[in-house]
Parts: C-alpha cells; structure tokens; sequence
C-alpha cells in the first residue's frame, strides 16, 4: 500500500479483509473465554478453520460455524465442542 495519496480499490479490500480477519479471531476468542485454557485453545483452533464473519443488511455482522454441513452461530458452535470434547474417544 503507498503511503502517499489515495488508496487504491485493492489497498481498501485488503483493509476490510484484514480487519474482518481481526474481528473474526476477536469474536472466536470472546466465544471461548469461559472455558479453561487448554479447551479455549482446542476449541480457537477448531473454529478458526471453520468460521466465518457474516454481514448483515443493514449493517452489523455474525460469526457463523460450519458444523455437519450445517451452518450455525457461534455460540452453538462452542456448546456443540464442548459435548463432543467430554465424549470419551474410541
């Protein structure tokens, strides 16, 4: 990006992507911050493959997680990691 002038289309999308990125890691840590260390960071790694930032209409946006082909908030997403993460493995 120059330094000097405008920007240019392309400075401005990698702006907005990079700050998306942001909010999204920020919003992912937020989600997970009532679990103990080593599950909020089980858990941050499982949703930073499979989140995204969503916009909505009229402004505002959603973290939403791919989950069995389904997509589904945030929220969810951690309670669903928690139950599967308690579940003694075969």
């Amino acid at each position: 990006m120059e330094s000097k002038g405008t920007p240019t289309l392309s400075d401005i999308e990698s702006m907005v992507a990079e700050r998306e990125r942001e909010t999204l890691r920020l919003r992912i840590r937020d989600a997970v911050k009532s679990l103990d260390k080593r599950q909020a960071e089980r858990a941050v790694s499982f949703l930073e493959e499979r989140a995204e930032l969503r916009r909505l209409e009229h402004g505002g946006s959603f973290v939403a997680v791919l989950w069995d082909d389904e997509w589904i908030p945030i929220d969810r997403a951690v309670e669903k990691f928690c139950k599967n993460a308690a579940l003694p493995e075969d």
